[in-house]
């Protein structure tokens, strides 16, 4: 796993490595949040696959996604819910 920052954008990113290659991007204010959550990017890796294996809690549309993130220590209903965007699923 390879993190980086894109030079003018205000994203981070995540990249899974093979057999597909995907990137994962984060917005700053994302990333400055997570910190502070003390929460790890292995589980946002997590949260992508299960959405690549059509687990989402709701399709909102325009390629918005609700998805349940669990908390460190905890499980998903106590967990975060993020709003995810993907160019399909």
């Amino acid at each position: 796993m390879r993190f980086g920052t894109q030079p003018k954008l205000p994203v981070s990113g995540i990249f899974l490595g093979s057999p597909a290659t995907i990137s994962v991007l984060k917005r700053k204010d994302f990333a400055r949040w997570q910190a502070g959550e003390r929460l790890p990017d292995d589980t946002l890796c997590k949260a992508v696959k299960e959405m690549e294996n059509g687990l989402v809690d709701a399709d909102l549309g325009g390629f918005l996604y609700k998805k349940r993130v669990a908390r460190p220590g905890g499980g998903k209903s106590g967990g975060y819910r993020t709003v995810l965007s993907s160019p399909g699923r």
